[in-house]
């Protein structure tokens, strides 16, 4: 499948800067591919990467146990959004001069990997164009 990941992170809505050049950018996009769908992924309801996702992603798929899937699960989800994408754009505005720490959570939890892929998923995604819109 084919779409744009479009990633926010502000919590303001329709008051959002970074939303409003996000929907600018998204516009001028699908006017050069409009046969490009646009997947939504809000970062958000995103928990902070805890410690057993974290042992399970070091350790290697034949050797995860039931609990080191479910704890790699979400990983894997967002993992597997980010590979699919045929572009990547994320939108976060400056709160108190960073990125919102939502931001922080999804690149934790999304760019981890079971041990034995990292290798395969570094190579996929340098094969993703993105771009990064900041607002403050």
């Amino acid at each position: 499948m084919s779409y744009l990941l479009r990633v926010t992170t502000s919590t303001r809505g329709e008051k959002s800067w970074s939303n409003k050049l996000l929907a600018e950018f998204e516009a001028q996009f699908k006017a050069k591919h409009p046969e490009v769908s646009v997947k939504n992924r809000f970062t958000g309801d995103i928990p902070h990467l805890d410690f057993a996702a974290q042992s399970a992603g070091r350790t290697p798929l034949d050797k995860q146990t039931d609990a080191d899937k479910q704890a790699f699960a979400l990983a894997n989800e967002l993992t597997e959004e980010v590979l699919n994408a045929s572009a990547l754009v994320v939108a976060t505005p400056m709160y108190n001069w960073g990125p919102p720490s939502s931001l922080k959570a999804w690149m934790d939890r999304g760019m981890i990997s079971a041990e034995d892929e990292t290798s395969a998923y570094t190579k996929a995604l340098k094969q993703i164009p993105a771009a990064v819109l900041r607002a403050r």
